[in-house]
């Protein structure tokens, strides 16, 4: 009975852990896009000087 529910108890955990990987990877090629993006925007627009 106890290994039953440590089987199951383990195939929760592989799949949490396939689902997180699965969400996580993505996410965080969307955030260095965003991140690249938001620096090039910076670096053209944010020192430059007002124009009066």
């Amino acid at each position: 009975m106890n290994g039953l529910r440590l089987g199951q108890r383990q195939a929760r955990l592989v799949r949490i852990n396939q689902q997180l990987s699965e969400f996580y990877g993505p996410l965080l090629a969307l955030m260095e896009a965003n991140q690249r993006t938001f620096d090039a925007f910076y670096s053209d627009f944010a020192l430059a000087e007002p124009s009066p």
